[in-house]
């Protein structure tokens, strides 16, 4: 019986690692006409896409709404409409993570309105 060994150079061997990701800043309190920068940190490898959600709706970009890059989604000027969850969805062959932040709208004007009509 005869062995053989396969020597495979190192940086042939597909490495892989759990993925993970993570949204920050996670809770972001913010005022119309103000601006935000949500960034999906993502760890593990290999990484095939990343995927935008809002309420669990795709998010499209627009002339509001831009991708920096994948990892990043820059909504600027909020309007009323852009309050609510944000997830990022990381995906590869062999597993799936995912990252949530909240956007909610307030400021000086939700809070002098709450003051006023509750007391």
């Amino acid at each position: 019986m005869t062995i053989r060994y396969l020597f495979v150079p190192i940086d042939d061997v597909l490495q892989l690692a759990p993925l993970r990701a993570n949204i920050s800043p996670k809770q972001v309190k913010a005022e119309e006409g103000e601006s935000v920068i949500f960034n999906c940190s993502i760890k593990g490898h290999p990484v095939h896409s990343v995927t935008w959600v809002k309420n669990l709706n795709p998010v499209v970009a627009n002339s509001r709404i831009r991708y920096l890059s994948r990892d990043l989604l820059q909504v600027a000027p909020i309007v009323r409409e852009d309050k609510g969850m944000y997830q990022c969805f990381v995906t590869n062959d062999f597993g799936m993570a995912q990252g949530t932040a909240e956007l909610s709208l307030g400021g000086k004007y939700t809070s002098l309105y709450t003051d006023f009509c509750l007391s």
